[in-house]
């Protein structure tokens, strides 16, 4: 990244990822592994973790 921007556009890069690395996502993506569990235990698994949790929990269930 320097050799192809130059050593202050890389730093100026970097600032900008640790900035944005220092925030918490928005979203959480849970994949599940339909092999092992359905989707639907998970699910209940997520909403019975929630209820214990202080935050609120968003999630994305991939198939």
């Amino acid at each position: 990244v320097v050799n192809t921007l130059g050593k202050a556009a890389a730093e100026r890069k970097f600032e900008t990822l640790l900035k944005h690395l220092s925030h918490p996502p928005s979203f959480t993506t849970v994949r599940v592994n339909t092999h092992l569990t359905s989707v639907q235990h998970v699910t209940l698994l997520l909403d019975e973790f929630q209820k214990y949790e202080s935050w609120r929990c968003y999630f994305c269930v991939l198939r």
